[in-house]
């Protein structure tokens, strides 16, 4: 998630966006939604808030974060596809077992579900 804010400046411009959003609604603190994988950029955002903006940052602007089916404690399936592949259910005529393992490998968001 780092690249997101060297790159683009991601988590920065969303600290912006939830001050503005604060600001146009009577100074009431935002809510958090995230579902999923984005419950761990909702937590990274929160971490990058705390680093660059301070507590009271936080307490002003956010009044709550609420997570939906977040993997907090990972998931077993992405050890599965580091060490030995998995196709998901495919036919070995649509993926082989060797092109699961190099396509489970090669994905960005395994590591956050370890």
């Amino acid at each position: 998630p780092d690249v997101l804010e060297q790159r683009d400046g991601y988590f920065t411009n969303c600290l912006d966006v939830i001050e503005k959003m604060r600001k146009q609604n009577d100074n009431r603190a935002v809510v958090l939604l995230a579902h999923s994988m984005g419950v761990k950029t909702g937590h990274y955002l929160l971490e990058f808030a705390l680093q660059k903006r301070g507590r009271a940052w936080i307490d002003e602007n956010i009044h709550t974060f609420v997570t939906a089916g977040g993997p907090f404690l990972g998931a077993a399936q992405s050890v599965r596809s580091l060490v030995t592949g998995t196709r998901m259910g495919l036919p070995s005529a649509i993926l082989s077992n060797e092109d699961a393992l190099v396509m489970g490998r090669s994905f960005g968001s395994t590591p956050w579900l370890l």
